[in-house]
């Protein structure tokens, strides 16, 4: 007896602690996380399908609503609080169990913890979220259309890797493995940084929706872009010539920028030697800055007077036209005149001389050993008078009464035709008179030295 009361008392406190367990399981499992997965398609989705992570469940679907944009609206009640709040930037996929069922899908989360904590209630975008694409889906696509071309492609690739091909595949496979292989490397690398991977599908999903967004402006740039392309084509001729040239300019050009190098060679230690200047550069710039602004009206001023000179220069054409008859003129009357002048430039000293002599009263020596003009001497006396000029006038009236006659101081007079110095006696060195028959020809009357003073 008293075993049975132990026994049903044990049976009574188990079944107490198995109520207590389930309730403990069913408060625990009680979802307080509550988010809404926007998704273009439910995918089949119904209440009570799993939410899992990795594979482990997290949650389950509540309520399947469509939203004001036409969008499904999952409900998704998160009841592992490990994994409460998510973040923005979590994909919410729709996968499926096994092909045996209908009622067999659940969403998958792939967590991330790049940006903002998303507050119970709230939504992931339908840019987080990725339906699933049903096999019945993928039949009912296949019309007999695409069925007879499918089988078209069938046999095309047979008859494609028929024999050689084959051989010559294999063969291909071969030169190709090292290739193969670092694609293999190289997604293995990419697959190993599985957060940048996810971060760049996200990224890319989201730049897809803003271009979606703007594709007016999109259609504005394709419009714009093809309309620049009509116009490059319209210039073929043009290109082609110019791609035609571009290799020899191209050629030319390395010429130059070699040649360009060289002299940057060259001039690296000048340009490093003239360092040391620069500063000194710098304060004449600063200083010729002041100066070229001053310069500015000046500049302005014979810009100003480009219109009159261009005119003055227009008229330079006619005069031209009877200046150079008349300078034509003036230098053969220059060839006539030349030998006069040569012979009486001898004479020009006397002439002066002659002049002061006649006011004056005397002049000092002439001429040099070589016949050059030297001096003429004024005799004005102060406190008493000269007779000279006096007793040549007397002299010469009386020259002309009687004939030549040596005046008081002993000169001879009426010689016309006196070389230059010959007015004077001779001088004791021989200097005067002076005779150069190159100058005075010895054929003309204009040099007699017969008519020269002697002693």
């Amino acid at each position: 007896m008293i075993r049975q009361q132990v026994a049903r008392w044990a049976a009574l406190f188990a079944l107490g602690l198995a109520a207590i367990a389930v309730v403990i399981v069913l408060m625990t499992r009680s979802s307080s996380y509550v988010v809404h997965a926007r998704f273009y398609d439910a995918g089949q989705l119904v209440g009570g399908d799993l939410v899992t992570v990795a594979g482990h469940q997290v949650g389950t679907v509540g309520s399947i609503s469509v939203s004001g944009n036409g969008l499904a609206d999952i409900e998704l009640d998160i009841s592992d609080h490990g994994i409460a709040p998510i973040h923005e930037g979590t994909i919410a996929t729709i996968g499926q169990l096994s092909l045996t069922g209908v009622a067999n899908r659940f969403v998958g989360l792939q967590l991330s913890s790049a940006g903002p904590a998303i507050p119970s209630g709230g939504a992931l975008r339908v840019a987080q979220t990725r339906g699933i694409v049903d096999l019945d889906t993928v039949l009912v696509a296949l019309t007999p259309r695409v069925r007879s071309q499918l089988q078209q492609i069938l046999r095309t690739g047979a008859y494609f890797i028929h024999q050689p091909t084959a051989s010559s595949l294999n063969q291909l496979a071969r030169y190709l493995n090292p290739a193969i292989s670092q694609s293999a490397q190289l997604g293995a690398e990419i697959v190993a940084d599985k957060f940048a991977l996810d971060r760049l599908v996200v990224t890319s999903a989201q730049v897809a929706s803003a271009l979606a967004a703007r594709s007016g402006d999109l259609g504005g740039a394709v419009t714009s872009t093809a309309a620049a392309l009509r116009e490059i084509a319209s210039e073929r001729v043009a290109l082609e010539d110019s791609i035609a040239r571009a290799p020899a300019v191209l050629h030319q050009a390395t010429g130059v920028l070699a040649d360009v190098n060289f002299t940057l060679r060259i001039l690296e230690p000048v340009l490093v030697d003239l360092r040391p200047v620069a500063p000194r550069l710098g304060s004449l710039l600063r200083a010729l800055l002041p100066a070229a602004g001053n310069a500015i009206p000046t500049i302005a001023g014979i810009q100003a007077l480009v219109p009159s000179a261009k005119a003055a220069l227009k008229a330079f054409p006619p005069a031209a036209k009877l200046a150079i008859p008349a300078v034509q003129s003036l230098t053969k009357a220059l060839g006539g005149v030349v030998p006069i002048l040569a012979g009486l430039r001898p004479y020009t000293p006397d002439a002066v001389a002659g002049f002061f002599n006649g006011v004056g009263g005397a002049e000092g020596g002439s001429y040099d050993a070589n016949g050059h003009y030297l001096k003429a001497l004024l005799n004005i006396q102060s406190g008493g008078s000269s007779l000279t000029g006096l007793l040549n006038k007397i002299s010469s009236l009386l020259g002309r009464a009687v004939g030549p006659v040596s005046p008081l101081n002993g000169a001879r007079s009426r010689l016309l035709a006196t070389c230059p110095g010959g007015g004077n006696p001779p001088a004791v060195d021989n200097s005067n008179p002076w005779t150069a028959p190159d100058v005075l020809p010895a054929t003309g009357n204009l040099c007699n030295p017969k008519d020269d003073q002697n002693p």
